[in-house]
């Protein structure tokens, strides 16, 4: 009786000390697993880490509509190219109008949609660059991209051509205009400069010293003229350029590069004083 009762009582206890010894590996198991995580977890780092994600701007003639974030497998440049150029081929669509554009969710975010072909899908990650909520972001992204496809078809419009080559005539008359007097303006400055000099000479005689020194001060004088001259009519030029290239669809985008590649140097050499 004893030795039965013992067995049973065994039978009993080994199932709770297994039930017992179970829950403590499994908590032992938890506790090394968590050991390496930080106990702070990683809201702040999450969000340093997207801020750091690179984003590239979707831009069309030249015109910034948004930025949208990529990642290794695809870069934010590619995305963003591709994106352009839909919005370019729907441009060039006649028969789409962009009353057809919609919002439609997806497991991958709020997509845009041109009839059936897929234009964008606003994901998580750029609302989050934008700070905004996802569905007010993919609002605003329909309505920039709605406003592009009019612009880019305005743009290539009969009229639009005309009066931009008309402006572009205009632009470069001016040009000419400014240059030549510019030209003039230093022309007579050099006169009236070296007028003055030859005068000085004279009154100096024999004085070969301050001949000399009055000569090489001339020359000073007159090539900071000339450098004056040249750099006049070369920021003309820039503007003249930048003007003309700014007045058609398909050289806005070189036109903006111009102006960074002017205004660039600047910038530094300001920043330095």
């Amino acid at each position: 009786m004893n030795l039965s009762s013992g067995a049973e009582g065994m039978s009993t206890i080994g199932p709770r000390l297994l039930r017992a010894g179970g829950t403590r590996l499994c908590a032992l198991l938890l506790v090394v697993l968590t050991a390496g995580t930080p106990a702070h977890a990683s809201s702040p780092e999450v969000e340093k880490l997207e801020h750091e994600l690179p984003s590239a701007l979707v831009v069309i003639d030249g015109r910034e509509l948004f930025r949208v974030r990529g990642n290794t497998a695809f870069p934010a440049e590619l995305r963003a190219q591709r994106i352009a150029a839909r919005i370019k081929a729907l441009g060039e669509t006649e028969k789409f109008r962009t009353e057809d554009l919609k919002a439609v969710e997806s497991e991958f975010g709020t997509a845009i949609y041109a009839g059936r072909e897929r234009v964008l899908v606003v994901t998580e990650s750029d609302a989050r660059l934008e700070g905004v909520a996802r569905p007010v972001l993919s609002d605003e992204y329909l309505v920039r991209v709605r406003e592009a496809i009019d612009a880019y078809r305005v743009a290539r419009t009969r009229d639009a051509l005309t009066t931009s080559a008309l402006k572009s005539l205009g632009a470069v008359a001016v040009f000419v205009l400014a240059t030549t007097l510019v030209i003039g303006l230093w022309r007579r400055l050099h006169a009236m400069l070296e007028q003055r000099y030859r005068d000085r000479v004279r009154s100096l005689g024999i004085q070969s010293f301050q001949i000399v020194r009055a000569e090489r001060i001339w020359g000073a004088l007159r090539a900071a003229l000339g450098t004056l001259r040249n750099a006049l009519i070369v920021i003309l030029a820039c503007i003249c350029l930048y003007g003309v290239l700014s007045l058609f669809p398909w050289t806005q985008a070189t036109a903006w590069r111009l102006l960074e590649h002017v205004i660039s140097p600047l910038e530094i050499l300001v920043s330095g004083f």
